[in-house]
């Protein structure tokens, strides 16, 4: 077995401030600075298998395996607390209710929201991620990378497939319901899906915000006739992917 070296050089950030290394402000800039930190982890992993030479078990491959999938579960879910509290505010759910709403329970906004008579352009997007979320087998790809990370925090989920066809062998993560993929060509394409996903969650977010800053600034203008907020849902329905 061929030396592995104890370590190697990474460029490890240090400034300038995150709301300066992301676009927005907020859960805007959370979300969008857990992704970045995903894109970092995922660099490092690729540098740390260049230098092992195999995909083994190595801790710095551990390392940035492990804050590759926590850091894009943590985009969507910074985004998804944000869209919640969105709505809450728009749904004018009081301040001691606001507990009885499970974060991380998508329904719980929605339900809000249509409510609210508010058309979510993110809800078609997320239901279909999660799609068989809590079964042994899902088919949406958020509902697979929760799986992987929540493995990853119990076990190593790294596996070595040998080749007794015309298979390739290797390291592999064997992810729920999609099967075995390779750790950095899965990362990259889960990377793009939660980017997409996230960044309709925080349309969403500005589209129900919007109407809210438009009153608080027609109220500190002292305006004797409001401007007319949009209709949301008309908004929001405009929005909807087909």
């Amino acid at each position: 077995m061929p030396k592995v070296p104890d370590s190697v050089a990474l460029t490890w950030p240090v400034g300038p401030h995150y709301l300066r290394w992301v676009d927005g402000k907020g859960v805007h800039a959370w979300a969008r600075y857990k992704i970045k930190s995903a894109n970092w982890y995922r660099a490092a992993l690729v540098i740390a298998v260049e230098e092992a030479g195999d995909l083994d078990r190595y801790v710095g491959v551990q390392m940035a395996l492990d804050g590759a999938l926590g850091s894009l579960c943590a985009a969507v879910d910074a985004a998804g607390w944000g869209l919640l509290e969105a709505v809450e505010r728009v749904g004018r759910v009081a301040d001691s209710d606001r507990a009885s709403h499970e974060r991380g329970n998508w329904e719980s906004a929605f339900e809000l929201a249509r409510g609210a008579t508010v058309a979510l352009s993110c809800e078609s997007v997320v239901v279909e991620a999660l799609a068989g979320s809590g079964s042994l087998s899902p088919e949406g790809w958020l509902a697979q990378l929760r799986m992987v990370r929540d493995q990853a925090v119990r076990h190593n989920v790294l596996m070595r497939r040998f080749s007794v066809d015309q298979s390739r062998p290797g390291r592999f993560i064997e992810v729920p319901g999609l099967g075995q993929r390779r750790p950095v060509e899965y990362l990259k394409s889960v990377r793009k899906q939660v980017g997409v996903l996230v960044e309709l969650l925080l349309d969403d977010i500005d589209m129900l915000v919007e109407p809210r800053a438009l009153a608080a600034e027609a109220e500190r203008a002292g305006s004797s006739r409001p401007r007319q907020l949009p209709d949301l849902s008309a908004r929001a329905g405009m929005d909807r992917p087909s």
